[in-house]
C-alpha cells in the first residue's frame, strides 16, 4: 500500500511514496538556492598537516568522509584537526544513538552528510523546510540528496555550535561529563536537564550580546512566517557564525510545516517560543504575556478603543457593532477599500488606535501607512495594537505612528509624500473653517482623498458635529477645495458611507 504525502508551498506540489518523488522540482528549488559552498583547501588553510593527509587520500569524483559526529557533537578524524571542531580520539567517541552524522568532501566542497536511514519523515522534514525556507534566513543549504538512501548533504558552517561554546568556557554539559557526575544522583530527569540549561546560559549569557539575540529573534520570526514550526533550538542545533556572529539554526529534522496559519500553528508557534525562552532566558511575547496584555488593556482603556480581532479568540470592544473597529472593517469598509489602496502609500488622519489602518495593510495591501493621533492614550494603544499583531503574524508592519495634530499636516510635519490621505469619521472633529483650510491644502498635495463620514451622529451632539460628519455637507465641501468625486460608497442599513475622491489641483513638487 502507497503511502503518499501531499505538501504545497511557494507553488509547488510534491508528491512522494515508496516508489516516487517529484525529484527535478526538487533539485531545481537546490539549483534556486544562493548558495556558498567551502572547497576543502579553503577550509584547512590553516592546518597544513590535516591537508596533507586529506589530499593523499581524495579522489576527485569521490567522496571522502574526513570526520564523523559522535553523540556529543564532537568530532573524531583519522586525518587531523578539524576547524570549529571539538576533536576526540576514537576510544573517546561515543557514537551517535540516531542519524550517523559526518564531515565530507564531495566535488571538491566540504559538507555535512546526514544519513537518515529508514527515517523518512525526518528526511523529507529537513529537505523540504530547508528548501522552501527563502534565501534570506540565515540557514545551511542543501547541495544534494540521495532519496534511496535518505541522505542529505548541506553546507558546513564555519563557526562552533553553542554547545561548543559552553564547553570550551569550562561548562559540563556533555554527556560524556555529567553520565558519571549523575551516576549515584536522586535528580530526576527533568532536574538534570534544567541544571545542564542553566549551566549553558550562564555561560551564553556572556558571550552572546543583546544584537545577537534580537537578530536571532527576527529570524525565527522569518521561520515561522513560512509556516515552519517545531524548531529545534538547542545548544546543539545552533552554531554561533565565525565571521558575522550570527547564531544559525542547523536542525530542521523535527519541523512541522503548515501551509495555513490555523489554530494549532499557533499553538506549535507559541511552544517554539516557549521553549526558546526557557533555555536562553529571553522574554519573547508569547500567547500568555500577550493575552494578559490584551485582558489588562481591555480593563483599562475599552472605553476608548475601537473594538479589535486579536486573533485566538481574544477581542477588546464590540466587536459584533458594525459602526466601529472590526465590526465596520468586516460589513463595509473591507468590501471596498482593498482595491483603492492596493500599493499604495497613506497618510491616515485621527488614527485611533490604528487598526483599520492596519487593515489597510494586513487585508488591504497597502504598501505603508502613516498614522497620526493627537492623543498620547491612543498612541499608546497604537503601538500595543501594532506589538501584538506583528508577533501574531510574524511580520514588521510598515505602519508608522505620530502623536500630532491633523491640522499640522499645513506646516509640512508629516511630510506629502503620499497617493492618499484618509479620515476615518475624524475629520469632522476639527472646526468647520479648518475642515475647509485642511482639504484644499490636501488637494495641493495628495492626489487622492478618502472620507468616511457619519450620518448617524446625534442631532444634539456639540459642535455642530452632525451637520459636519455628514455625507452631502463632506461630498460638497470636496468639490469646493479641489476634488472630484469618484465614487460614494453607500451600505444598507449602514451610516458610515466612504467617499472616495481625486484632486483637481494636486501638483508634485
Amino acid at each position: 500500500m502507497l503511502l503518499f504525502l501531499f505538501f504545497n508551498y511557494i507553488g509547488l506540489t510534491v508528491l512522494i511514496d515508496k516508489n516516487k518523488v517529484n525529484e527535478k522540482k526538487l533539485t531545481e528549488l537546490i539549483k534556486n538556492q544562493k548558495s556558498i559552498f567551502i572547497d576543502y583547501e579553503t577550509y584547512l588553510n590553516n592546518n597544513n598537516a590535516t591537508l596533507s593527509n586529506i589530499k593523499k587520500s581524495y579522489k576527485k569524483d569521490d567522496e571522502l568522509v574526513i570526520g564523523q559526529f559522535d553523540t556529543d557533537g564532537r568530532v573524531y578524524s583519522e586525518y587531523g584537526i578539524l576547524p570549529f571542531q571539538i576533536m576526540v580520539s576514537k576510544n573517546e567517541f561515543v557514537k551517535r544513538s540516531r542519524y550517523k552524522m559526518s564531515i565530507v568532501i564531495k566535488e571538491g566542497v566540504v559538507l555535512v552528510k546526514k544519513e537518515f536511514n529508514t527515517k523518512r519523515k525526518a528526511f523529507f522534514n529537513e529537505l523540504f523546510s530547508v528548501l522552501t525556507l527563502p534565501n534570506e534566513i540565515l540557514k545551511p543549504h542543501i547541495h544534494s540528496f540521495d532519496l534511496k538512501n535518505l541522505i542529505i548533504y548541506k553546507s558546513l558552517i564555519l563557526g562552533d555550535t553553542l554547545r561548543n561554546v559552553i564547553v570550551k568556557n569550562g561548562g559540563k554539559i556533555l554527556n560524556a561529563d555529567t553520565d558519571t557526575e549523575f551516576k549515584n544522583s536522586s535528580l530526576t530527569n527533568t532536574q538534570k536537564i534544567n541544571l545542564i540549561l542553566k549551566r549553558g546560559t550562564e555561560i551564553i549569557k556572556n558571550i552572546i550580546n543583546e544584537n545577537q539575540y534580537l537578530k536571532f529573534e527576527e529570524e525565527i520570526k522569518k521561520i515561522h512566517h513560512a509556516g515552519i514550526t517545531n524548531l529545534s533550538l538547542t545548544f546543539g542545533n545552533i552554531i554561533l557564525e565565525e565571521n558575522t556572529k550570527n547564531l544559525i539554526m542547523i536542525d530542521y529534522e523535527s519541523t512541522l510545516l503548515h501551509k495555513k496559519r490555523t489554530l494549532f500553528f499557533h499553538y506549535c508557534k507559541n511552544n517554539d517560543l516557549l521553549k526558546y525562552n526557557n533555555i536562553f532566558s529571553r522574554n519573547t511575547l508569547v500567547e500568555s504575556v500577550a493575552q494578559e496584555l490584551i485582558k489588562r488593556d481591555s480593563l483599562k482603556f475599552s472605553s476608548f478603543y475601537a473594538s479589535i480581532n486579536f486573533g485566538n479568540g481574544f477581542f477588546i470592544g464590540p466587536f459584533w457593532d458594525k459602526e466601529s473597529g472590526i465590526g465596520r472593517w468586516n460589513f463595509f469598509n473591507k468590501n471596498v477599500l482593498p482595491k483603492i489602496v492596493y500599493g499604495k502609500r497613506i497618510l491616515d488622519m485621527g488614527t485611533n488606535n490604528s487598526y483599520l489602518s492596519l487593515l489597510l495593510i494586513k487585508e488591504g495591501m497597502a504598501k505603508e501607512v502613516v498614522c497620526v493621533e493627537r492623543d498620547p492614550i491612543f498612541i499608546e494603544r497604537a503601538n500595543l495594537v501594532k506589538k501584538i499583531f506583528n508577533w501574531r503574524d510574524d511580520v514588521d508592519y510598515p505602519i508608522r505612528l505620530i502623536e500630532g495634530d491633523m491640522f499640522d499636516f499645513t506646516n509640512g510635519k508629516y511630510g506629502y509624500d503620499y497617493d492618499i490621505i484618509t479620515f476615518f469619521c475624524s475629520i469632522y472633529y476639527l472646526e468647520e473653517e479648518n475642515i475647509r483650510k485642511l482639504l484644499k491644502y490636501s488637494a495641493f498635495k495628495i492626489p487622492e482623498i478618502i472620507i468616511q463620514s457619519n450620518d448617524g451622529t446625534r442631532k444634539d451632539a456639540p459642535e455642530n458635529k452632525s451637520y459636519k460628519s455628514s455625507t452631502n455637507f463632506l461630498i460638497e465641501t470636496l468639490k469646493n477645495t479641489g476634488f472630484e468625486i469618484i465614487k460614494t460608497y453607500y451600505g444598507r442599513g449602514f451610516s458610515r458611507p466612504i467617499i472616495h475622491a481625486r484632486s483637481k489641483v494636486y501638483f508634485k513638487d
